[in-house]
């Protein structure tokens, strides 16, 4: 089963027709390990279950593998082993988030888990911490004190090592 963020809803509406407090007010919620990330819906396509993955050779730790969706070969990096984690173990809760059309990069990040649609209103959003990786966005805080970090998809895909997945020779 897979849940679409492309420009239309199950309903016909686009997603910009939906009203404040529909999806452009809220982010898609992942866990990476014991992190948790938030990626804004125009940056992922779909939420799919992980495929079966094809090994690629002299690739990255964190380099998984390709996936055939919907006949595509899609790229797909583990993102919380990109991020210096430990690799994600697929299971029944591990999901691919297929990185949106308008990046035109195929490729899709494994999360270890999908929380859910966030809304922003109900996250309070955390001081400017100065320096921090070009794929960091924002931090929130949640009512629980729970820290969330936003997702800079674009630094993400445009950073050397995101574009870099074979070992140095």
């Amino acid at each position: 089963m897979a849940a679409t963020f492309g420009s239309h809803h199950a309903s016909g509406r686009s997603v910009h027709d939906v009203g404040p407090e529909g999806p452009e007010c809220s982010r898609l919620g992942v866990q990476l390990g014991e992190k948790y990330w938030l990626i804004d819906l125009a940056d992922a396509h779909e939420v799919v279950a992980v495929p079966e993955l094809t090994e690629v050779p002299f690739t990255r730790h964190w380099f998984s593998g390709l996936a055939n969706i919907r006949g595509n070969p899609v790229a797909v990096v583990d993102l919380d082993a990109f991020l210096g984690g430990t690799r994600t173990v697929g299971g029944e809760h591990a999901r691919l988030v297929v990185v949106a059309e308008r990046h035109r990069i195929n490729s899709a990040l494994l999360v270890g888990r999908v929380l859910g649609l966030q809304p922003l209103d109900r996250l309070l959003r955390e001081p400017d911490i100065g320096a921090h990786p070009p794929w960091v966005d924002a931090r929130y805080r949640d009512r629980s004190e729970q820290l969330w970090t936003a997702l800079d998809m674009r630094g993400l895909l445009t950073h050397p090592d995101f574009l870099r997945c074979n070992l140095p020779v």
